[in-house]
């Protein structure tokens, strides 16, 4: 999954299905992501999220909306809040990035989810 951070006009961009290498190589080693899933508390390594993902487009992907909502960028560190919208159910993503040998890297995800309006 590529990750870019633009100081200048500040931007991430995320391929909607990405390979599962791409999506293990977009994380720092200690990343988790966390959030409440069905009324439950999860927390995964970023090998454990990403063998979540089989790598092809889910049978709505066409259906599915992402957008970047807030991009905050000080020095080598950087906020961004995203919303995707998977048919019944919209989350809300809060990604913590570093920056790291010149790559953008996220350094932890934590989720919302709601009922699509």
């Amino acid at each position: 999954m590529p990750v870019q951070v633009h100081r200048e006009a500040p931007i991430l961009v995320t391929a909607p299905v990405p390979s599962l290498s791409k999506l293990r190589g977009a994380g720092l080693p200690s990343a988790r992501i966390e959030g409440i899933r069905n009324g439950t508390f999860t927390s995964w390594t970023a090998d454990e999220y990403s063998s979540r993902f089989t790598g092809k487009p889910a049978a709505d992907e066409a259906a599915r909306k992402r957008t970047i909502d807030t991009v905050d960028v000080s020095g080598d560190a950087a906020m961004v809040r995203a919303t995707l919208v998977h048919g019944p159910t919209t989350f809300t993503d809060y990604f913590v990035l570093l920056e790291s040998g010149g790559e953008w890297k996220i350094a932890n995800k934590v989720y919302s989810s709601r009922p699509t309006k």
